[in-house]
């Protein structure tokens, strides 16, 4: 496909980017079959072959496009395309750019409606304050019983004290709404002699703001995240960055890309994943493992089953996907995988709030892909998955952390 950008209507690098990735689409279709949202309707439309036709021809005509606006909010940008690419496009790059260069189009009632979602998904405190609604509440019409069983598991971490040391990020929805896999993180890493340290000055990590095109207040959320953590790194105060919220990492990840200053590349390289390093330490871990402690959930550890949705983010934007299963068969669980796996649960950030209808299709036929794997309970790797899978069900959806930490043998035990 060939792109002919009108002039002056991107900047640039923008232009230069969004041709690039346009000439590397030949139109094959292989993307159609693995869009979720191509799958509800068969809408050519809303696939990626679609929505990159609907931006170039925004781009050629230089001006915003009501359409390629409509087609790109109905993106969950899984980025399950480019995984099933064989031309290596980078959609979501394009969409980034598209959606920017199309929000003129949106009405300002529309607009404001996104940006109140925004800022109250992206504070702490007020994301408080619904979960502690929500852990009172008992008509079901408000919530289902799942999300008000997850609410009233919370509990905070204890912040275990050793000479190692790696950097977390309470984060905006995970410390409110689910502070129970900050405590399971750090007692998991306890038993490898590391502790966590928060630097109070980091907040939201931008996802966000960035995906709903506030990219001038998300870069700044950015900037402040990057002059909290760098001289951490620099100094050795911190040997790294872990992430429990796979969605979180892949935006931190983005950041030397996005801010391209030397601190933010330090501070995406540092990066990992909670799975990575309780990969490393497990020999550790390991001996703190009780192969036939009960859980909360099941009568014996080593018959307990888990059903696990393995995050979009996992899957095709981060190269962790299989570990976290992994290790929690190490941990003595056995781990059903459902039909359908690489298939996005509808959550997607503030997806599930922008495009509610859609959303509760996508989770449906997952809880029904899960439930058919058989399991007594459900694990994921990513709060927003964790939250809108809760919200969907009967029981609630669990942080892999939780199942291993909940095999530990006490300190006091030991």
């Amino acid at each position: 496909m060939q792109s002919e950008i009108a002039p002056g209507f991107l900047s640039a690098d923008d232009s230069r980017r969004a041709a690039e990735i346009v000439k590397s689409c030949v139109h094959c279709g292989m993307c159609l079959s693995a869009c979720p949202t191509y799958a509800l309707d068969r809408d050519e439309r809303d696939s990626p072959r679609g929505r990159i036709y609907l931006v170039n021809e925004m781009l050629r005509k230089g001006e915003p496009s009501a359409a390629a606006l409509l087609h790109l909010d109905r993106c969950l940008t899984c980025r399950a395309c480019e995984t099933a690419c064989p031309s290596g496009v980078q959609y979501a790059e394009l969409a980034d750019i598209g959606r920017a260069a199309a929000e003129p189009a949106r009405t300002k009632f529309a607009a404001l409606h996104r940006k109140t979602i925004v800022a109250i998904f992206s504070n702490a405190k007020l994301m408080r304050a619904a979960g502690e609604i929500a852990s009172l509440a008992t008509p079901p019409i408000l919530f289902s019983k799942g999300l008000r069983s997850h609410f009233r598991r919370r509990r905070k971490a204890i912040m275990h004290s050793h000479e190692r040391k790696v950097i977390f990020l309470p984060g905006c929805a995970e410390s409110a709404l689910s502070p129970q896999t900050h405590a399971a993180l750090s007692d998991v890493l306890d038993a490898a002699k590391i502790g966590l340290l928060n630097s109070p000055a980091a907040k939201c990590c931008g996802a966000l703001r960035f995906h709903a095109n506030h990219q001038t207040k998300a870069k700044d959320e950015m900037r402040r995240n990057v002059a909290a953590w760098a001289p951490l790194l620099k100094s050795g105060a911190a040997e790294s960055i872990v992430m429990t919220s796979s969605g979180c990492q892949q935006m931190i990840a983005r950041y030397g890309e996005v801010l391209k200053t030397e601190d933010a590349r330090l501070v995406s390289q540092n990066t990992v994943n909670a799975a990575e390093i309780v990969a490393q330490e497990w020999r550790h871990i390991a001996r703190r493992i009780d192969q036939t402690r009960k859980t909360h959930k099941t009568e014996s550890a080593t018959s307990a089953t888990v059903a696990y949705h393995s995050p979009c983010t996992m899957q095709n934007g981060l190269p962790f996907g299989g570990r976290a299963e992994r290790l929690l068969a190490e941990a003595g669980y056995e781990v059903r995988t459902p039909q359908e796996k690489s298939a996005c649960c509808g959550s997607a950030g503030i997806y599930s709030l922008l495009q509610p209808s859609r959303a509760r299709r996508l989770r449906k036929q997952k809880l029904r892909h899960l439930a058919n794997a058989g399991g007594e309970q459900i694990a994921t790797a990513n709060i927003g998955c964790q939250l809108f899978l809760s919200a969907g069900g009967s029981r609630p959806a669990l942080h892999w952390l939780e199942l291993v930490a909940a095999k530990m043998i006490p300190r006091t035990q030991k």
